[in-house]
């Protein structure tokens, strides 16, 4: 019986850079559904309407003009809301959103998978005593998620690397090879399959990838 499962992006759907990577990893009866929180809204009305306030910690997501674009997270958490809501009412098995912040008060009548609690979640249950190192995407961001990070468990060591740098996998590489960590967080739904592999090969440790535990917790409750 075929399985719906509704991915939801917090800018423009669809998110082509990153689903291919996680529909390679699917059951065959499990079928996506694309949907972004900004699909109504045009890229010039979003930069204008959607301006982060200055005490708040703003969402970076993909538009359709295919940049990363920040916006209000305050604006978008109804607009959200609404779409989670609608999905749930279209026989939908399953609904993921296409991000690693975190969400507060998110409610939700079908199985809810946010690769913030999911990644958390994951390295919490294994972690007894592991060296543990994250990568983390964006500059203005790097700050909080490492404190994200630290509420949970002890981080060796982290450094930021843009999912759209082309040095960029190297560059994690080169970084972590003179201390290596037991285990690589890469807490960006930007990294890639291709990555995750190449720096698990380059550094000969697992890594733990947003993408590839996603697929995985589909396949297991649809």
């Amino acid at each position: 019986m075929n399985k719906k499962a509704a991915m939801i992006t917090m800018g423009h759907s669809p998110r082509t850079d990153i689903i291919p990577d996680i529909s390679a990893l699917l059951n065959n009866h499990i079928n996506i559904v694309h949907a972004g929180v900004m699909d109504e809204f045009s890229c010039e009305y979003i930069r204008k309407e959607f301006i982060p306030a200055t005490d708040e910690e703003p969402f970076v997501s993909k538009l359709k003009d295919g940049r990363m674009h920040a916006f209000s997270r305050n604006a978008a958490m109804d607009l959200l809301q609404n779409k989670i809501d609608l999905y749930c009412q279209q026989d939908t098995a399953a609904i993921v959103l296409l991000c690693t912040s975190k969400f507060d008060n998110i409610k939700c009548s079908v199985p809810l998978i946010e690769p913030y609690k999911l990644l958390h979640n994951t390295v919490k249950s294994i972690d007894s005593g592991m060296k543990i190192s994250a990568v983390f995407p964006f500059e203005s961001h790097f700050i909080s998620m490492k404190e994200s990070w630290e509420q949970d468990i002890k981080l060796n060591d982290s450094i930021c690397i843009n999912p759209s740098d082309s040095l960029g996998c190297s560059n994690i590489i080169s970084h972590f090879q003179h201390d290596k960590p037991d285990l690589l967080i890469l807490d960006c739904l930007g990294y890639t399959n291709e990555w995750r592999e190449t720096i698990s090969e380059g550094l000969n440790i697992p890594i733990v990838h947003p993408r590839t535990l996603i697929a995985g917790l589909l396949n297991n409750i649809l």
